[in-house]
């Protein structure tokens, strides 16, 4: 992720529509996953996931549960109770180097009276390999339930299978070892990466237009943040013409929503004289 160079203040001009779409995917934010017991005391580094830390980083909650707390380092830290069993959704941003780029963190709450869960990550578009013996140490006859349809599993425990795009989320099936006690829960993650786009340039007094639905590809429910000059029709077609005062870089956001799932995308803009 990189960032605006005209203030955080554009991101809160906000514009909506309910679109359908398909096609080819922009760049997603990152979005953090972690898990935590309820009753015990939970802290992750995240500069670890984002790769951002230093004397003159600035990590800030935008919005988030009350039991979570973010310092400036990145250091995310609480105790959730068995009332925030669940997922916990924390918005928030890091500043560096006159820089912004804003994150999601979801943080999984379980009771302690739940399986042990495995959190594991698969790419979109990779072959996803994993043996659970030689991952968890158990050696046996395995059994499965509720297994998502892109990944089939060995009775040796081995784990294999291509996420698609539509499969971008989390995932969670149980495993069982036949003859033990050993039973547990499987989490994967389905991301995706795609390279960074180079921004896109236009002059002043220039018509610009993009057709959000044809770049992006998920059906949902569209959210905008973009300059006031910026305008987004019912059928996801982002387009306006900068004025000499729209002059300059903007980072223009785009939030996708599936039920409760959310996917946030961006593209950069930058409006030259």
């Amino acid at each position: 992720m990189r960032a605006l160079s005209r203030t955080a203040v554009l991101l809160l001009v906000s514009l909506y529509a309910a679109v359908g779409t398909a096609a080819t995917a922009l760049r997603m934010s990152q979005t953090i996953s972690v898990s935590a017991l309820a009753g015990e005391a939970f802290a992750e580094d995240l500069s670890h996931y984002t790769g951002v830390a230093g004397a003159n980083v600035s990590y800030q909650t935008i919005s988030g549960p009350a039991w979570l707390s973010l310092t400036t380092k990145g250091i995310l830290y609480g105790t959730p109770s068995l009332e925030n069993v669940g997922l916990n959704k924390l918005y928030a941003s890091v500043e560096y180097g006159g820089k912004t780029d804003l994150f999601l963190v979801e943080v999984d709450v379980r009771h302690p009276n739940e399986l042990p869960t495995l959190s594991l990550r698969a790419k979109v578009g990779d072959v996803f390999l994993n043996d659970l013996s030689k991952t968890t140490g158990i050696v046996g006859r395995f059994s499965f339930e509720n297994l998502p349809a892109w990944l089939e599993a060995t009775q040796s425990g081995v784990l294999v299978g291509t996420p698609a795009a539509s499969d971008i989320g989390t995932h969670q099936f149980q495993a069982f070892v036949e003859g033990t006690d050993e039973s547990f829960t499987v989490r994967i993650e389905v991301y995706n990466q795609v390279p960074a786009v180079a921004p896109v340039t236009i002059k002043v007094g220039q018509f610009f237009s993009v057709d959000l639905v044809k770049s992006i590809g998920l059906q949902g429910r569209y959210t905008v943040y973009a300059p006031v000059f910026l305008k987004v029709s019912t059928l996801g077609v982002l387009s306006g013409t900068p004025s000499r005062l729209d002059v300059g870089s903007y980072r223009i956001w785009v939030d996708v929503r599936q039920g409760i799932k959310l996917y946030r995308y961006y593209f950069d803009l930058v409006v030259e004289n």
